[in-house]
C-alpha cells in the first residue's frame, strides 16, 4: 500500500488556531510514574485533538493529491484487489477458508484478513518516516510531539476503515456477517491500542536509526505470511499452530475477522481481556519509549 512521506503543512493564515503549546508539568519519564498517569496519553491527545485531526486528515488526503478520481482511489483499491481475488481463488481454483467444506469461502478469509493487517502495516510504516519528516515541527516544539505518531496513525486508521468497510459489505451480501460484526466497536479499540503502540516504537526508534524503515519493511512481510492473513490458522499442522499463536497480531486478525465473518466461537471474554490487555502493554510500552527518547529529536534531525 502506497503511503506518502511528504511534509504536512498546515494552512499559515490559520496556524495560530492549531498550535497549542506543549504541557508544561512534569511528565512521567519512568513505567512506575506512567502507570500512575494512564490517562496522560489520552490527555496530549485530548489537548490537540484539533490539530492530531487536521494533521491526519491532510496526510490522508495528500495521497490522492492531483489525481483524477482523488480519494475515490480509496474505495476503488480494495474494490479492485476483491474481485481480483473473487476471480482467481473464487471462481477459477473453488478454495475454501479451512479444510473441508466449511461454507467460508477464502477469498473472505484472505480479504478480511489483509483489511486487519494493513492498518497495521500501513500505519507502522508510515511512523518510520512520520516523525523524520518534519524537522520543523520538532525543533520549533510548537506542540506535544506525540501528536506526529498520532496524527500518523489516524490517517492510516482512515484507509483501514475503508477497507473494513469493504469487507464487511462482502461479508453481507455473501450472507456470512450477521450480528456477530456489532462486537467489532468493542474489539476496534484493542487492536487501535497495540498499533499505536508500535507506531509510536517506530516513529522514535526511526529518528536514531535510519536504517529501521528497511528493516520494518522486511519484517512486515515476515509477518504477512506468518500470521494467518491468508489462510486461517486452523490449516496449519498442528505442530506449528502453537507457535503462530504466540505473535499478538494473528491474535486480532484471527478476532476482527471471525467477528466479521461470524464463526463460532473465536470471541469470548478471555480472549476480549487477552486482546485489551496486550494493547495496553504495547501502547504504554511504546508511548514511554517515545516520552523518554523525543528529548533527543532535534540534535539528530
Amino acid at each position: 500500500m502506497n503511503v506518502c512521506h511528504d511534509n504536512i503543512k498546515l494552512p499559515r493564515l490559520r496556524t495560530e488556531r492549531y498550535l497549542i503549546r506543549p504541557m508544561r508539568r512534569k511528565k512521567p519519564t519512568s513505567l512506575p510514574e506512567l502507570l500512575l498517569s494512564p490517562l496522560l496519553p489520552w490527555r496530549i491527545l485530548y489537548a490537540n485533538r484539533e490539530l492530531a485531526g487536521t494533521l491526519a486528515f491532510r496526510t490522508w488526503q495528500s495521497r490522492y493529491k492531483e489525481s483524477l478520481f482523488n480519494f475515490l482511489w480509496a474505495f476503488l483499491t480494495p474494490l479492485f484487489l476483491l474481485l481480483v481475488y473473487y476471480l482467481a481463488f473464487g471462481l477459477i481454483l473453488n478454495l475454501r477458508s479451512q479444510a473441508g467444506d466449511t461454507g467460508i469461502p477464502y477469498v473472505l478469509t484472505m480479504f478480511c484478513g489483509m483489511a486487519v493487517y494493513n492498518i497495521f502495516s500501513e500505519s507502522v510504516s508510515a511512523a518510520c518516516y512520520s516523525v523524520v519528516s518534519q524537522p520543523g515541527y520538532v525543533k520549533k516544539a510548537l506542540f506535544d510531539l506525540e501528536v506526529i505518531p498520532f496524527s500518523s496513525f489516524g490517517s492510516s486508521l482512515i484507509s483501514g476503515g475503508i477497507w473494513l468497510a469493504v469487507a464487511m459489505v462482502a461479508g453481507l451480501m455473501s450472507g456470512r456477517t450477521g450480528l456477530q460484526c456489532l462486537w467489532l466497536p468493542i474489539l476496534l479499540p484493542a487492536y487501535m491500542l497495540f498499533c499505536c503502540g508500535c507506531v509510536f516504537l517506530a516513529a522514535a526508534g526511526s529518528v536514531f536509526l535510519r536504517d529501521l524503515p528497511m528493516l520494518v519493511q522486511l519484517l512486515l512481510q515476515g509477518l504477512f505470511f506468518l500470521c494467518p492473513i491468508i489462510y486461517p490458522v486452523e490449516i496449519v499442522p498442528a505442530a506449528y499452530q502453537g507457535w503462530i499463536r504466540l505473535n499478538p497480531l494473528s491474535w486480532y486478525v484471527e478476532s476482527i475477522r471471525g467477528v466479521i465473518l461470524n464463526v463460532d466461537g473465536v470471541l469470548v471474554w478471555p480472549a476480549l481481556l487477552k486482546l485489551y490487555l496486550a494493547g495496553g502493554i504495547f501502547f504504554l510500552l511504546g508511548f514511554l519509549f517515545f516520552a523518554k527518547t523525543k528529548r533527543g529529536f532535534a540534535d539528530v534531525l
